[in-house]
């Protein structure tokens, strides 16, 4: 029997090429045995017709689209399923997306496994001090509403939460790597706050993603605006 595996990715399967595209690689070693089918917003595009040169079925979907995700899950055996908090910049939205992937999952009836990337819940782990690790919670509340209301899928699901990216520390050495500061007691050196609060929404979400930074950096969270 020849098993599908179906990749799932915000957008296209090429906006999250770090984690999307090394499960690919890897899969395409074992042609005999897996066929691999990539989600993505345009078909036409340079990337998606790269994928599909190398042997990957490309397939339009859009995670706004529960439809689309039903028609595309359609055969699957193998599901790998990811959001991107990035893109939207959005915890609500990544969240909804998730749940779509989710409820069209639920429908595929030879699904064997649902593979969920997810990351740890921010607000548990902290015993609720810190709550506003946007791209942890929604893929964590995910995955919470699976458990809760989808226990069939749920037995079939491989939760796997990924660290930091080694590449982050390339593209995004400034937020990514360490400070070198002068030394005072506080760790907050490294830190600036000036500098934080001049930084771009982005940077200051990488940040506060950090329960490290948090728990020796009370000054910065003293000065986190509840609006971000």
């Amino acid at each position: 029997m020849t098993t599908e595996y179906s990749n799932i990715l915000i957008r296209t399967i090429t906006d999250e090429p770090i984690q999307g595209g090394s499960v690919i690689r890897e899969f395409l070693k074992e042609p005999e045995k897996y066929q691999i089918r990539g989600l993505t917003r345009n078909t036409t595009s340079a990337k998606s017709k790269a994928l599909a040169e190398l042997g990957v079925m490309m397939v339009q979907a859009d995670l706004d689209d529960a439809a689309s995700l039903q028609s595309a899950f359609s055969g699957a055996h193998i599901i790998y399923a990811m959001t991107d908090f990035w893109q939207s910049m959005s915890a609500e939205i990544e969240t909804e997306q998730g749940k779509r992937i989710v409820n069209a999952a639920e429908t595929v009836p030879q699904l064997e496994h649902f593979v969920w990337a997810s990351l740890p819940d921010g607000k548990v782990l902290s015993q609720g001090d810190f709550s506003n690790i946007f791209h942890w919670q929604s893929k964590a509340d995910v995955a919470k509403y699976m458990r809760d209301s989808k226990p069939e899928l749920w037995s079939k699901t491989i939760e796997i939460l990924f660290p930091n990216y080694m590449e982050n520390c390339v593209t995004n050495a400034p937020v990514y790597l360490p400070v070198k500061a002068s030394p005072r007691p506080s760790r907050c050196d490294a830190l600036h706050v000036a500098d934080f609060n001049r930084s771009t929404r982005m940077e200051r979400m990488c940040v506060l993603s950090s329960l490290q930074a948090r728990r020796f950096c009370p000054t910065l969270l003293s000065q986190t605006p509840a609006s971000w």
